[in-house]
C-alpha cells in the first residue's frame, strides 16, 4: 500500500485512522480560511444592520409612548364617568402625592382621599411612564408634561366664541426632545408621511386643575407648514383628521413634541 493513501492497521481491536501530512496540514489551512470567510461576513452584514436594528428599537418605544398616552385618556374618562370627578378636580400630581410635586398641585378643590388623581392607588392607579427608558423615543432626559392651556385645531370646540377662551383649551399630553425616528413612526401610524411644522411655541403651563385662559392667551397647535414668510395660510395647515395624537415641530425651537389629547373640550 502506498505510504502517501490511507491506510488503517488494527491495533489492540480498535481501528487507526493514518492520513499523509501534507494533505492534513493543507486541510486544516482550508477550514482555517472558510471559518476566516465566514465570521467577516458575518461582522460585515452585523454593521450594515445597525441602522435597521436602531430604527425596530425607535419604532417599538414610540408604540409604547403612543399606549401610555391612550391608557391616560382612558383613566381620564374612567375618572370622570365612574369616579365622579369633575375636570377641574382631576390631578397629575406624581408620587409622592405630598405636595412635593409642585408643578402639578391641584389648585382647586379635590377630593382628600386622592381619588381624583391619575397616578395614585385610589384614583386611576396608572402607572408612570419614564421617556428615558424607551430607547431611541427621545434626546435628552424629558418629561411627560400636562398642558393647560393648549388649544388643538380639529378635537373639541375650537372656534369658541371670542372671550370664552377657556372653553376652547384641550387637556393634553406632550413629550419634547422626541427624535426623528420616533415622531415619523407616528406620524406614519395616523397617514401623515411628514412632520409638519407649528407656527408658535408651546409654553409650559401645567394643568392644576384650571383653565383660567383669557383672550389671547392659549398656545394653539394647528399642525401648519410656515411657507409663506409669514403667517400660516389655511392652505398650509395639515389635518390631524380624528387622531388624537401626532409628532410636530416646535418653530421657534425646532424641538419635535408629541402630543396626545386626553380630553377634548
Amino acid at each position: 500500500m502506498n505510504i502517501s493513501s490511507l491506510s488503517q492497521e488494527y491495533e489492540e481491536g480498535k481501528i487507526v485512522i493514518k492520513h499523509n501530512e501534507t494533505g492534513n496540514a493543507l486541510f486544516l489551512i482550508l477550514i482555517a480560511v472558510a471559518l476566516f470567510a465566514a465570521l467577516s461576513y458575518a461582522v460585515t452584514q452585523s454593521g450594515r444592520g445597525g441602522g435597521n436594528i436602531d430604527r425596530e428599537t425607535a419604532n417599538l418605544s414610540s408604540a409604547q409612548l403612543v399606549q401610555f398616552g391612550s391608557l391616560m385618556a382612558n383613566t381620564v374618562r374612567r375618572l370622570e364617568i365612574l369616579g365622579g370627578c369633575n375636570e377641574t378636580e382631576l390631578s397629575f400630581e406624581r408620587a409622592p402625592f405630598n405636595g412635593t410635586d409642585t408643578d402639578y398641585v391641584n389648585i382647586t378643590p379635590s377630593p382628600a382621599d386622592l381619588s381624583c388623581h391619575i397616578y395614585h392607588p385610589n384614583g386611576g392607579n396608572l402607572t408612570e411612564f419614564n421617556p428615558s427608558s424607551a430607547p431611541g423615543l427621545t434626546t435628552g432626559s424629558p418629561e411627560i408634561e400636562i398642558q393647560s392651556l393648549v388649544q388643538i385645531t380639529g378635537a373639541g370646540t375650537t372656534n369658541f366664541p371670542s372671550g370664552a377662551d377657556s372653553q376652547t383649551i384641550d387637556i393634553t399630553m406632550f413629550l419634547r426632545n422626541m427624535t426623528e425616528v420616533a415622531c415619523t413612526a407616528i406620524n406614519r401610524n395616523i397617514g401623515l408621511n411628514l412632520i409638519p411644522t407649528d407656527a408658535s411655541d408651546l409654553n409650559f403651563r401645567p394643568f392644576t386643575g384650571s383653565f383660567n385662559a383669557v383672550s389671547g392667551n392659549r398656545d394653539h397647535i394647528d399642525g401648519c407648514f410656515d411657507i409663506t414668510g409669514g403667517l400660516c395660510a389655511s392652505i398650509d395647515q395639515v389635518p390631524w383628521g380624528t387622531s388624537q395624537n401626532a409628532c410636530f415641530r416646535e418653530q421657534d425651537t425646532g424641538d419635535l413634541i408629541y402630543f396626545h389629547i386626553l380630553k377634548a373640550r
